[in-house]
């Protein structure tokens, strides 16, 4: 495979830099964030020149200077005076460009957890210049701008990190860059090319031992073939992702999660999606998780006719919204729940739940979930409205399931309750079923 050439940065220029970092970072660390932008500046001037830099503004060289002390970045103080040393080192050692590399990537991995997304891409476009013999730095630039939405310059990062893959046998590498490309073609609405990138990725994984790679390539797969209106494909490949993961792996409850999901958005199977949900909840404890889970048996309770189980879901998710000082996840949260509300014709209860996604929403920033709370709240403010609107809004509504649960999906669901089950001899096991503990 010959490896097109080095793809061009995603450019933000230079005077922009400072406003994207603070803007995304100083809420979180205050002006402190500030001294991440001195810190890229000291990599590119020393990516741009063949010696090394004297001067720089990583730590502040003066105590007129507005920045905070290098302290207050909190999780990357190593990091960033390891790099202040480092782009001031003199010619000759070898090694310093994979270490910058290294401190950068360390950078991204920090800004991407509190949602600098801006931030994190503009240090792997630094790793992936400082040391490009690892593919893995362009693999995350790729991967960033996928997520920024820049799905040219996505594409050709990662083409150009599954080439370099290729050639150094970073087979780990190189099956992540083919299911980045299949996730952005998936994105694009080009089903068929995802499920072809997803595939090779499959053999791929399969034939080097990847176990996990081969697990998470079937999950993508499930999932677009019931985009595809393909059910037995898509359940064939979540039963063989159960069947790679092995019991107890992490992946497990978010393929459960996705699949009610799918039974209950694509489908209109909300048996299912309610025997899923509830085979869920005792094993969800991340808080903006739960609620979403909760909300969404909330919602298929209401499309399989179980009142009972709508009412108690709908006020332990309520009771879980209002005990939480984060409201990550909750706006999602909500909107599942108007659409429950709506199915059973509480019109009230929808526009509760609906202004207060709304609200949410834009305290966050969540633009899709401002949009859906909006069409919501139109519906359901508005004097007159058209069934071919209302449906269009709430397609809960009017969906006639079959009498029959599909048997394929309720053999899944007690597939995944027997993968999430705590072996009964009670030895603690990993994910890849090693025992960890308790060895005398």
């Amino acid at each position: 495979m010959k490896a097109p050439g080095l793809p061009s940065p995603v450019e933000i220029p230079d005077a922009e830099v400072q406003s994207h970092v603070v803007r995304e970072l100083e809420p979180q660390v205050g002006r402190s964030a500030r001294i991440l932008v001195y810190a890229l500046s000291d990599v590119r001037r020393w990516l741009a020149s063949t010696a090394g830099r004297k001067a720089g503004r990583i730590i502040p060289a003066s105590a007129k200077d507005e920045a905070e002390p290098l302290e207050l970045i909190g999780g990357l103080e190593d990091v960033l005076a390891a790099l202040y040393h480092l782009v001031r080192t003199e010619d000759g050692d070898r090694d310093v460009p994979e270490a910058i590399a290294f401190g950068c990537a360390q950078i991204v991995e920090w800004a991407e957890l509190r949602g600098a997304h801006v931030t994190a891409l503009l240090f792997a476009q630094a790793a992936c210049e400082a040391f490009p013999a690892n593919p893995h730095h362009a693999y995350e630039v790729g991967r960033l701008a996928r997520r920024l939405a820049d799905y040219t310059a996505a594409e050709a990062w990662l083409k150009w990190a599954a080439c370099v893959a290729w050639r150094r046998s970073s087979w780990d590498v190189y099956v992540l860059s083919l299911a980045g490309l299949g996730n952005l073609f998936r994105q694009r609405g080009n089903l068929p090319l995802a499920v072809r990138y997803h595939g090779l990725g499959l053999r791929v994984a399969r034939r080097r031992g990847l176990r996990t790679l081969e697990g998470d390539e079937l999950y993508d797969l499930a999932i677009m073939h019931y985009e595809m209106g393909h059910p037995l494909q898509a359940t064939e490949c979540a039963r063989r992702a159960l069947d790679v993961y092995g019991p107890g792996h992490e992946r497990i409850p978010r393929l459960m999660q996705d699949l009610a999901w799918i039974w209950m958005e694509l489908i209109g199977d909300f048996r299912s999606a309610v025997d899923a949900c509830e085979v869920l909840v005792p094993h969800t404890w991340q808080p903006s998780i739960r609620v979403l889970v909760l909300a969404n048996l909330t919602r298929a309770a209401a499309g399989a006719g179980y009142e009972h189980l709508f009412e108690t879901s709908w006020n332990e998710t309520w009771a879980l919204v209002r005990r939480q000082d984060t409201r990550e996840g909750h706006a999602a949260a909500l909107i599942q729940l108007a659409h429950g509300a709506a199915t059973l014709g509480y019109w009230s209860r929808v526009e509760i739940a609906a202004a207060e996604a709304h609200a949410i929403a834009r305290e966050r920033r969540e633009g899709f979930s401002v949009i859906v709370a909006e069409r919501m709240l139109e519906v359901v403010r508005a004097p007159v409205i058209s069934e071919e609107r209302l449906h269009h809004v709430f397609p809960d509504i009017g969906r006639t399931e079959s009498a029959v649960q599909d048997e394929a999906a309720s053999d899944l669901v007690a597939r995944c309750a027997n993968a999430m089950r705590v072996r009964r001899d009670g030895a603690p096991e990993s994910p890849t079923r090693t025992l960890i503990a308790g060895t005398a």
